[in-house]
């Protein structure tokens, strides 16, 4: 794994499409191309830069005709890429997600996790944030893992117990593994990999509470323990040098760490040689990082 604890929080890199910017607004999803960056340290050491078309005029693969995701004859005349798939499916349903409305998520997971999950439809899927504090309710991301990756098996870590219970109450947790907690507490951590079997995943997303110490302190516990080739996606980026977002602390992670800094700087020592340096014990298992407006996923090697 990284040795995450040797990070700097004073990287001399810096990603232009990770909007770590305090004064940036959420925006609202375009149909327009998306440039992200990425890093692949198991290639080479370069920055590149790749852009993403959501022309509906891109042919589709012939890897979807034994595809389990739900593609229909019309999708297919239209030729839609894994990014217009993942959108198009939240914007079919009710309510939906903040990861199409406010946000440009079908990017990276249009790009990472439909390709991953075509490859390994019974892959471990992990999501932090049920949505218990959103104005439309919990569940909406729920609703749409079960349409995308429906053979996956999927656990949610939610803060609220209380709605989770309502929520299995109500029927919209059936076959859905939850536990819950904070994520900046490493004990209830603990308790939460004792109680997933030991933790390993194809597949972490957090999109829990945002705080910078929660973010690192679960990456800290669940990046180990991510399986090989698997996928480690952070939404909401956007708000960490927010103060606000900088009050938690846990033995893993300092009261005003911010998570950009420390990614940064892990790309710094991916893209760049300083002779006499020891970059590959800090790299150590991560693949590659990308990063798109808000949100960044790592790979592992």
């Amino acid at each position: 794994m990284a040795n995450i604890n040797s990070f700097t929080s004073s990287p001399s890199a810096s990603l232009a499409s990770c909007n770590d910017n305090p004064g940036v607004s959420i925006r609202t999803p375009t149909r327009m191309s998306t440039t992200s960056s990425s890093i692949d340290a198991s290639a080479s050491t370069s920055l590149s830069a790749s852009t993403s078309s959501m022309s509906t005029s891109a042919r589709i693969s012939d890897s979807y005709s034994n595809s389990p995701i739900p593609i229909t004859d019309n999708n297919v005349q239209q030729g839609l890429s894994d990014e217009e798939i993942f959108y198009q499916t939240a914007q079919s349903l009710e309510p939906v997600t903040d990861k199409v409305s406010s946000h440009t998520y079908h990017v990276m997971y249009g790009q990472f996790l439909l390709p991953f999950y075509r490859r390994k439809p019974n892959m471990r899927f992990f999501e932090i944030g049920l949505g218990c504090d959103m104005n439309y309710g919990p569940g909406a991301s729920v609703a749409l893992w079960r349409k995308l990756i429906p053979q996956a098996e999927i656990w949610e870590g939610e803060y609220d117990a209380e709605c989770v219970e309502n929520a299995k109450r109500n029927g919209m947790l059936n076959d859905i593994n939850v536990v819950t907690g904070d994520q900046g507490d490493v004990n209830v951590l603990d308790d939460w990999i004792r109680q997933m079997n030991g933790g390993e995943f194809d597949v972490v997303i957090d999109d829990g509470g945002h705080d910078n110490c929660q973010i690192w302190t679960t990456f800290q516990k669940f990046w180990p323990l991510l399986k090989p080739g698997g996928l480690y996606f952070i939404e909401d980026m956007l708000v960490g040098r927010y103060p606000q977002y900088q009050l938690s602390e846990s033995p893993l992670c300092s009261k005003g760490l911010v998570v950009t800094d420390q990614l940064q700087r892990l790309i710094e020592l991916m893209t760049t040689y300083t002779p006499g340096e020891n970059r590959d014990e800090p790299i150590g298992e991560v693949k590659f990082i990308s990063c798109q407006l808000d949100a960044c996923v790592l790979g592992k090697k």
